[in-house]
C-alpha cells in the first residue's frame, strides 16, 4: 500500500490544479507530496485518507490559519478531491532529523541558534493559547527558497495539537490519558497520562537539543513490541537519569533549562525570556554571533566540541531505593522515593504530578536578550495572503 501511494499518486492532479510531482514523505496519519500549481509554483500536500474518521487534518489546517505567523507555514487551500482530504500549503526545505543524520551530532552554536528559535515559536503559539503535543526533530524544518527564508525555522503537524485550557485542573489530576506525541521526546508528565501543557511543549525541546548535541538519548534502545510497555520503560528512564546526568559534559545552561521546565506548574506562563538568554548566553561564552549560519552552511565544519560520547548515561536506581544525584557544585541531594506501580496507577493529588523534589533553580538574568536578532527574524519576506477554501 505503501509503494502505491508513492509512486501512483505521481502526476495525480487534485482540485483540478495541483498535480503530484514528488514523494516527500509520511506522518501518522497523512502522506505528503510536492505539488506543483499555476504554471511553475510549488507546494506541499498533505493526503489524508477521506474514510479517516480521526479528521486530523481538518484540525491542523484550523490551528494553522489561527496560528498565521512568522515561522508557521502559510495555508494556501484546504478541501476534499480524489478520495482524500488535502491540506497545500508552503513548501519548507529539510527537517532536523534529517539535517542531524547527514551531520552526525550538531556543533553547540547550531544547537543555540536552534534552540532560541524553538522556544521563540513556542513562544509565538503559547501566547495565542495553542499547545503542539508532539515536538520532535521530524516537526522542525528549515526553510526553502524561493518559497521560504532557508535560514529560518518552521514548526509543522498540528494534526494533535490543541487549545489549552487551565481551567481543567481537576480533570488532569483524576483522569489519565493515552500518550499524545512520540515517546523519545515526550515530557515526564505526557508518559504519565497527564494533560499537557506549555511546560510540556518545554521540557521536549530540552530532550531535542541533547539528542542533538549527543546523538542520542539514555532510552533510546527501549522499545517494545507492545507499545504501553516502550511509554513505561522510557518514562521509567528519565524520571532515573537526572538533569545534572542527562547534561553531563554541557555548558551548565542546559541543566537550568531542564531544572526550570520540570519545576513548572501546570498553569504556569513559562519565562521564554529567560530561557532564550540562556542559548544566547552560551553564544556569547563561545565567542559565536546569532549569525543564522549552521553547521550545514558552514564552509569550514569545524564543531565546537563533540559531545557525543561524554559518557553522560546516569547509572540505574533500584526500585524503591533512594537516588543520590549530584548537584552542580557536586553538594548531594536527595530525591523522592519513587513507587513506580503507583506512577502508572491512580494519580491522587496535585503533588503526585511532581517527580523531583527540592526547589526550584533561581535563575537571573545577566544580560538582556539580543532584541535586534528577534527583530530581524520578524523582518522576514512577505507572506502569501493566507486562504482556506473548501473544493468538492
Amino acid at each position: 500500500m505503501e509503494d502505491d501511494i508513492k509512486y501512483n499518486l505521481i502526476d495525480k492532479i487534485f482540485f483540478k490544479k495541483y498535480r503530484c510531482v514528488q514523494y516527500i514523505g509520511e506522518g501518522s496519519f497523512s502522506y505528503i507530496y510536492k505539488a506543483e500549481y499555476n504554471n511553475g509554483k510549488y507546494c506541499s500536500l498533505k493526503l489524508e485518507d477521506i474514510n479517516d474518521k480521526r479528521n486530523f487534518l481538518a484540525n491542523e489546517a484550523s490551528i494553522m490559519i489561527y496560528l498565521k505567523g512568522p515561522n508557521i507555514p502559510y495555508i494556501i487551500t484546504y478541501g476534499s478531491s480524489g478520495g482524500y482530504n488535502i491540506l497545500a500549503m508552503q513548501l519548507l526545505g529539510n527537517n532536523l532529523q534529517t539535517m542531524l543524520e547527514k551531520e552526525g551530532t550538531f556543533s553547540l552554536k547550531t544547537v543555540c541558534l536552534l534552540g532560541f528559535q524553538m522556544i521563540s515559536i513556542l513562544e509565538q503559539i503559547h501566547n495565542k493559547g495553542v499547545i503542539h503535543r508532539d515536538i520532535k526533530p521530524e516537526n522542525f524544518l528549515m526553510g526553502k527558497e524561493p518559497e521560504s527564508n532557508p535560514n529560518y525555522l518552521y514548526l509543522i503537524d498540528f494534526g494533535v495539537s490543541k487549545y489549552f485550557d487551565k481551567n481543567n485542573l481537576n480533570d488532569i489530576i483524576t483522569n489519565k490519558r493515552k500518550l499524545t506525541g512520540t515517546p523519545r521526546y515526550a515530557s515526564i508528565n505526557a508518559l504519565r497520562g497527564l494533560e499537557q501543557s506549555m511546560r510540556d511543549d518545554l521540557e521536549s525541546v530540552g530532550y531535542i537539543l541533547i539528542y542533538f548535541l549527543k546523538g542520542t538519548l539514555p532510552w533510546i534502545g527501549l522499545e517494545d513490541i507492545d507499545p504501553s510497555e516502550t511509554i513505561k520503560k522510557i518514562c521509567i528512564r528519565k524520571i532515573e537519569t537526572s538533569s545534572f546526568d542527562l547534561c553531563s559534559g554541557l555548558p551548565k545552561q542546559f541543566i537550568k533549562y531542564f531544572d526550570y521546565c520540570k519545576n513548572l506548574e501546570f498553569d504556569e506562563m513559562p519565562d521564554y525570556i529567560m530561557l532564550k538568554d540562556l542559548f544566547m548566553k552560551m553564544l556569547k561564552i563561545e565567542n559565536e554571533k546569532y549569525d543564522y549560519i549552521y553547521d550545514w552552511n558552514k564552509l569550514n565544519k569545524n564543531k565546537s566540541k563533540n559531545y557525543k560520547n561524554s559518557g553522560f548515561y546516569s547509572k540505574s536506581t533500584e526500585i524503591g531505593n533512594v537516588n543520590i544525584l549530584p548537584t552542580e557544585d557536586n553538594r548531594p541531594i536527595k530525591t523522592k522515593n519513587i513507587n513506580y506501580i503507583q506512577m502508572f496507577g491512580k494519580i491522587d493529588n496535585k503533588e503526585e504530578q511532581k517527580l523531583q523534589s527540592g526547589k526550584k533553580d533561581e535563575i537571573k538574568e545577566d544580560d538582556k536578550v539580543n532584541k535586534d536578532n528577534e527583530n530581524e527574524k520578524k523582518n522576514n519576506d512577505k507572506e502569501e495572503p493566507t486562504t482556506c477554501c473548501l473544493i468538492y
